[in-house]
């Protein structure tokens, strides 16, 4: 099966056999990303189009059986939860986005037992193998001056370090790991007037895993926010 997330709060699922929907089931409010772990398909609830009031209600997970296609529990979470990822020990980790204001982004965690517990501020992650790769991108819009922190997180020990990839420069959109290397790639914003250019081309640098060092950049067209493996 293929699983959709539709804006309109509901998921959709395809049976490839018959390239035709064949579900569809309701979820929360403007749900974004999904992940499998064991027999439950994860979706982040962000209620994204209701910014005026502070995604009031975009702080949910909706935990759905693969097998009956129904929503069985729905897990709250931080504020405005985009990104999702399963992970190798189990856990299911997730960024709680906040309202880019008051309330800071956040990596959660979601054991099997659907806990949730608070891991760090951080606007952007991906999972590979023992480790989860963090960027906290973090702009004040009175100066427009942004500061980056990147943090590798040993899943198996809970130890952290941020040093690993150091300076850590520009506008970073988004963080992916190559499945096989594990390289380390960041897509990013040109710097602009007034700090990030939302308009312009973009690039994306790649990061040895082993020891953290610029392997390449690369341009890319405008707001790069996603990277596919392919093989």
């Amino acid at each position: 099966y293929i699983y959709i997330s539709n804006y309109s709060g509901t998921v959709t699922r395809i049976d490839t056999t018959t390239m035709s929907i064949d579900g569809t089931v309701s979820v929360g409010p403007n749900p974004e990303e999904l992940t499998v772990q064991g027999d439950y398909l994860y979706v982040t609830n962000s209620d994204g189009l209701n910014y005026t009031k502070g995604y009031e209600n975009g702080k949910s997970v909706s935990k759905i059986s693969l097998s009956s296609f129904q929503v069985v529990k729905t897990i709250p979470v931080g504020l405005n939860p985009t990104k999702i990822k399963s992970a190798s020990d189990g856990n299911i980790y997730l960024v709680a986005m906040g309202d880019y204001g008051a309330t800071p982004a956040k990596i959660q965690r979601i054991s099997p037992d659907d806990q949730v517990t608070d891991m760090m501020e951080a606007t952007m992650f991906d999972v590979h193998g023992n480790y989860l790769y963090a960027i906290n991108s973090v702009t004040d819009w009175k100066t427009y001056e942004t500061k980056n922190t990147f943090i590798k997180y040993d899943l198996r020990t809970g130890t952290s370090s941020e040093d690993f990839i150091f300076p850590l420069s520009g506008y970073p959109i988004a963080i992916n790991i190559e499945p096989v290397s594990g390289d380390i790639y960041i897509t990013n914003f040109n710097a602009g007037a007034y700090g990030a250019d939302y308009s312009g081309d973009g690039y994306v640098c790649r990061y040895s895993n082993a020891d953290g060092k610029l392997l390449g950049t690369y341009k890319t067209g405008v707001n790069a926010v996603q990277l596919v493996f392919v093989y």
